[in-house]
């Protein structure tokens, strides 16, 4: 009960704290306008503080390290920061953003491609990378959502808990709720008023770890593949909720989030309950 206590609040509270103040802290002293561009990067600051109160080390980040997660979280804020504060064009932040997420997923994945058998191996590698150009093209594409970006990535990072949690990896769950719970804090400030546009510090801060830890996921446990591929489509659930008539209205813009948020929770209970089943299930190739 202890190790559930500290746990619930090393990954929980204080990213869900941590990053929730800091928001409202740089909107306070840098101002309603550059304060606002920039307030994203608290959201992987969080994330951060809250992975190195895990205990996982993070020196030297070598092969099979979950140290890499807090450096690509670490890279993804400071690019993300000086990419929002810079105002970088839209195309060139979408290359950057899919640039870091790729990195991610070579830090992970490219070690263990050597020395491997070739075929089912590198067919894994090829998956994770059309998975994570995939994610990053959406993620930066609807990025000037203030909801929807934040909370496909919130759910994403929850729906990866539970899949290695079902795969028996207690750390790597955490880590997911860690991602997850600074992410809310974002979300919150959003919600039901909008306050602060998703900037590149948040794609690339919490997008670029999803990355890594989906990849580490697959190539270094025993969780099911076919649930990672499902919970792929938790960044098409404003699609579901767009198909919902809420109105135009204060009442439906306050409720759009939240029906997003559902759809988005539907698909990773989906991507859970099929790791749960299906144990260590690989691709279909």
């Amino acid at each position: 009960m202890d190790w559930l206590q500290d746990s619930f609040t090393r990954s929980v509270l204080l990213p869900l704290l941590t990053a929730f103040a800091a928001v409202g802290a740089i909107r306070l002293f840098w101002g309603p306008s550059r304060g606002a561009a920039v307030a994203s990067a608290a959201t992987p600051a969080g994330f951060i503080l809250a992975f190195a109160s895990l205990g996982v080390s993070v020196v030297p980040p070598g092969r099979g390290s979950l140290g890499i997660v807090v450096y690509i979280a670490l890279a993804g804020l400071i690019v993300g920061a000086i990419l929002d504060s810079e105002g970088i064009r839209d195309g060139a932040r979408r290359t950057i953003v899919m640039a870091l997420g790729l990195a991610g997923v070579a830090w992970v994945g490219w070690p263990p491609a050597f020395g491997l058998p070739a075929i089912r191996d590198s067919d894994i590698l090829i998956a994770l990378v059309v998975a994570t150009l995939l994610v990053g093209y959406r993620i930066t594409r609807l990025s000037g959502s203030a909801s929807t970006v934040p909370i496909q990535l919130m759910v994403a990072s929850l729906g990866l808990a539970g899949i290695a949690w079902a795969g028996a990896s207690n750390e790597l769950a955490l880590i997911g709720v860690a991602l997850a719970s600074a992410t809310f804090a974002f979300v919150l400030w959003n919600w039901p008023v909008y306050r602060f546009p998703p900037g590149a510090a948040l794609v690339a801060g919490i997008g670029a770890p999803i990355s890594a830890l989906g990849t580490y996921t697959v190539l270094f446990t025993h969780s099911s593949r076919l649930a990672l591929g499902t919970l792929l489509l938790v960044f098409f659930s404003e699609w579901l909720a767009g198909g919902i008539y809420l109105g135009s209205g204060k009442l439906g813009l306050a409720l759009r989030p939240i029906i997003t948020t559902l759809a988005a929770l539907l698909v990773a209970a989906v991507a859970t309950l099929i790791a749960y089943v299906r144990g260590g299930s690989t691709f279909p190739f």
